[in-house]
């Protein structure tokens, strides 16, 4: 009787290791698919800030010459 409820006890616990397993795979590669989204849009971000940086940078110039700045 013991051994019956030890082995019963021993495949419950075998078959919430596989769904505890399988689950944490899903969320392994759900993660995968988050950090190459996140890191498609930090360089998008990269992108646009070093544009507005040149920007910036050319129409303070632009300003600089058109107003004649003198110190």
């Amino acid at each position: 009787m013991a051994e019956e409820r030890i082995i019963e006890k021993l495949a419950e616990l075998k078959i919430v290791q596989d769904r505890t397993s399988s689950d944490i795979r899903e969320v392994v590669q759900l993660l995968r698919e988050q950090n190459g989204r996140i890191r498609k849009n930090e360089i998008a971000v990269g992108r646009l800030s070093a544009i507005s940086s040149v920007i910036f940078l050319g129409l303070s110039g632009f300003f600089t010459w058109l107003f004649g700045f003198k110190q």
